[in-house]
């Protein structure tokens, strides 16, 4: 039964919470498929095309793309990849996405959706933004941890960086205060409908990722391994 069975992973978190970096090691260990509302509008941003000049003036300003943008970007790709191990990073983020995914996913018996929140303090968010950039090649985050001297990209080898326009100071408060207001309501939807689990985001990405990788798991009723 196992081998029939697709879990779709909705990833919660403040800005800087982690979901980036725990969404990496599901599609590094485990095979899923990333998908990211925010990549691919930013996708569209760079391109300059209708939509993302749309959803760069809500960006920018560390606002929520509207639902009806949101929604027919996720249609369009779960139609593709109906039978894949899915993480859905920064999706849904409003009561009203969450019952247009539900009513989608209803389409497809064989995906196991569960919702996991990575909970992290305002100040911890905060001193994790300020350390970030970004590659300025393939757009890719990273830590200022992670590099003590030159910068080059394990993925494209560039080495120019930048930072996100949205992790700039005066916009990250912006974008906490938002999520906070706008993801409780629909946090508090997925806790009553008994599929809501919420895990200590403090710790090592090693140690969150574990905690993750088990609550996957325990949604599909089998393990899917670990590497």
């Amino acid at each position: 039964m196992g081998s029939d069975l697709y879990p779709v992973v909705a990833l919660f978190g403040a800005p800087g919470a982690g979901k980036g970096t725990q969404s990496a090691l599901l599609v590094e260990r485990l095979k899923f498929k990333h998908f990211s509302v925010g990549d691919l509008l930013r996708a569209e941003v760079a391109k300059g095309s209708s939509i993302g000049d749309l959803a760069s003036s809500y960006m920018n300003q560390g606002k929520f793309v509207p639902d009806y943008v949101v929604n027919d970007v996720v249609k369009a790709y779960f139609l593709e990849n109906k039978e894949d191990k899915v993480i859905l990073d920064g999706f849904p983020r409003t009561v009203g996405q969450a019952k247009e995914l539900r009513t989608l996913l209803k389409l497809f018996p064989q995906i196991r959706f569960c919702a996991i929140q990575i909970d992290l303090s305002p100040s911890e968010i905060k001193e994790r933004i300020k350390s970030r950039f970004m590659c300025a090649g393939c757009q890719t985050i990273y830590s200022k941890e992670d590099f003590k001297s030159q910068f080059v990209c394990s993925k494209c080898n560039s080495n120019e960086v930048t930072v996100r326009k949205d992790d700039a100071e005066e916009v990250v408060q912006t974008r906490i205060d938002e999520y906070q207001t706008n993801v409780s309501d629909l946090l508090d939807f997925y806790k009553s409908g008994g599929i809501l689990s919420v895990v200590d985001g403090s710790g090592s990405a090693e140690s969150v990722y574990k905690k993750i990788s088990s609550v996957v798991d325990g949604a599909l009723g089998f393990s899917l391994g670990r590497s």
